[in-house]
């Protein structure tokens, strides 16, 4: 029987539908639940660094365009970082499902480190890209890998190319871990796999970690305390709901 969790494409991003209707993807909720206090900082950082590399540029523009252009300094930075990571991920999936690829010179060393993980680990592939889904908990994703390696254990894998793996990467391989069922290639829903262990493979330049995470289910459980605060934070008549209208004072003689 086919599915109805469907994987919708919009250019770079997606979306996921649930048996007709909307359905939040795990990063999509970490990313609007989950606090990230660095970001106000990395935010004021790139801000500042751009103005100071570009400080004559910045001159020779008028008020309004000046202040357009800082505000959107800081998403350049970040822009870059998350194409990389893109990138990457479309490379390793090419690659697990055997296809030669030719990695531009500014990703080959990622790459390289993705086959000294391959060397060193022997991963047997289980899912590869795969979309999953939760109908209890109302939400889907796509995790990386679900692998044996060379350990016996069958690990649950999501793949980083970042400055480091943070906290929220155990809540959203907890998230993948207790789906209740993944799409297989032609869109049946089937069981998902038992998982001995969850990690994080960090690709760095030329060298990689393999970084055992805490998915279990208490993991999960603040996964969806997570959930259930970026559902808040978008509906915005539940937002709206809480706040009242405003109260006019008694009469005197309504008081007494």
């Amino acid at each position: 029987m086919t599915s109805g969790l469907q994987r919708v494409t919009h250019g770079k991003g997606h979306s996921y539908t649930l048996d007709g209707s909307p359905v939040p993807g795990v990063t999509t909720l970490l990313g609007d639940g989950f606090p990230k206090p660095a970001l106000i900082n990395w935010a004021a950082n790139e801000t500042a660094q751009y103005a100071a590399d570009h400080w004559e540029e910045l001159t020779k523009l008028g008020t309004v365009e000046r202040f357009t252009t800082l505000q959107k300094a800081r998403y350049i930075t970040r822009k870059s970082a998350g194409d990389k990571g893109t990138e990457v991920h479309t490379l390793l999936k090419r690659m697990a499902h055997g296809e030669a690829v030719e990695p531009p010179v500014e990703l080959e060393d990622y790459v390289d480190a993705y086959l000294r993980f391959e060397a060193e680990w022997r991963p047997e592939d289980i899912l590869v890209e795969a979309v999953v889904g939760n109908r209890t908990w109302d939400y889907a994703g796509t995790l990386d890998y679900v692998a044996r390696l060379v350990d016996g254990l069958v690990w649950l894998l999501d793949f980083k190319t970042g400055s480091g793996i943070y906290p929220e990467a155990a809540l959203q391989l907890a998230a993948y871990a207790h789906a209740e069922f993944h799409l297989s290639p032609d869109g049946i829903e089937l069981p998902m796999p038992k998982v001995d262990r969850v990690g994080a493979v960090w690709l760095q330049e030329r060298s990689y970690q393999l970084i055992p995470v805490d998915a279990s289910f208490a993991a999960f459980r603040t996964f969806l305390h997570v959930s259930e605060v970026a559902r808040f934070a978008g509906d915005r008549d539940r937002r709206d709901a809480v706040i009242g209208e405003p109260l006019e004072p008694p009469r005197v003689e309504e008081v007494a």
